[in-house]
């Protein structure tokens, strides 16, 4: 077959003859036509088409090679490598893709059709391994464009051109696990736990609500779990050798010595009980907690979740790992973002995908 012909003009490509636009727009589905009844091509959608030799390129008379347009687009448009090879590698899948206007971040849309006929519409952010994953920023993508999208996906090309992708979502956590009264108890802060020795009561607090692990015939509490009975009145702990208890003030400024980001796991295990969630440490998946939304008796944990604030400073690996990991479990990992300001919590939950 015939390659299309068409002339590069500033930061796009315009195609006039009317068998190749029939060809590339109503076969195709690529570019856009424009009132002189020409064919308008993004510099993505002339690449992916250069590369594949079903369009050459000129300008002035003077052929453009593939390297050339890569490298013009390249000067134009800062990490037009990085979207060129996502954008290639949606359509060698087989799907439709858009690209998006008037936005450095959601790059392209994508119509999928479902087996129920239905068309689901997808926006996809096009980003490197490299690039400081902004968690924030994806979270207002999400809400910002849920009445236009089904779904959002991330598509991260590495430093060798592969692409993986996710599907980013708002995560409605809710849990089955009811709150229950506990009589007042008294424990004693060592360092970087709680111990409790009120064999009567802590039997009660372990089997409801599973706090902590016993202890001998005590129970031992993780900092968090403290410090959310102590907020709930239900708690008072002493240091050994002084009968004075800590007040909720005290204890938090002890404590944080030994867990500085204990604030912050505090309002996150705070938002997930209201949730009526059960929630118990996620060190052994590397992570903050691991979360229930049913007695663990019943039930593997659901869902590992890490907080973090808009201060957080990961990479897209650590990210990657994490995600991989929770999927070998059978769980869904999902970042608790705190936003300091409103004081507000948003759940973004992050799992693998085969488009």
């Amino acid at each position: 077959m015939q390659s299309a012909h068409g002339e590069l003009e500033d930061s796009h490509i315009i195609v006039k003859n009317t068998e190749d636009i029939g060809r590339l727009y109503s076969k195709s589905r690529l570019g856009k036509t424009t009132s002189e009844n020409h064919l308008k091509l993004s510099l993505i959608e002339a690449a992916y088409l250069l590369d594949d030799q079903k369009l050459t390129v000129h300008r002035n008379k003077q052929k453009i090679s593939f390297p050339l347009l890569v490298s013009y687009a390249a000067a134009l448009d800062v990490g037009f490598e990085t979207k060129f090879i996502i954008f290639q590698s949606l359509r060698n899948r087989g799907q439709q893709v858009t690209l998006c206007k008037n936005s450095s971040i959601i790059s392209f849309e994508q119509t999928k059709k479902e087996e129920n006929g239905h068309e689901q519409h997808i926006g996809v952010i096009a980003l490197s391994e490299r690039n400081q994953p902004n968690l924030f920023q994806i979270k207002e993508i999400i809400l910002q464009t849920r009445s236009k999208y089904d779904e959002i996906w991330i598509a991260l090309a590495d430093e060798e051109g592969d692409v993986t992708y996710y599907l980013a979502a708002h995560q409605q956590l809710q849990g089955c696990i009811p709150h229950h009264d506990y009589p007042k108890l008294i424990g004693v802060l060592l360092k970087d736990r709680a111990l409790l020795f009120d064999e009567t009561n802590v039997e009660s607090l372990h089997s409801k609500e599973f706090y902590g692990k016993f202890f001998g015939n005590g129970l031992q509490l993780s900092l968090v779990e403290a410090a959310y009975l102590i907020q709930q009145d239900i708690l008072t702990l002493t240091i050994p050798h002084k009968e004075e208890p800590l007040s909720n003030h005290d204890f938090l400024k002890e404590v944080t010595h030994y867990q500085p980001d204990l604030p912050l796991r505090l309002e996150i295990f705070r938002d997930l009980k209201r949730r009526n969630m059960l929630v118990k440490t996620g060190f052994k998946f590397g992570t903050h907690f691991r979360a229930y939304t049913q007695p663990p008796d019943k039930n593997h944990a659901e869902y590992l979740v890490h907080a973090i604030t808009d201060e957080y400073n990961g990479s897209w690996a650590e990210i990657s790992r994490a995600v991989r990991l929770a999927h070998s479990v059978n769980k869904t990992f999902a970042f608790a973002l705190f936003d300091k300001t409103n004081e507000d919590i948003f759940y973004l939950s992050i799992r693998r995908l085969r488009p």
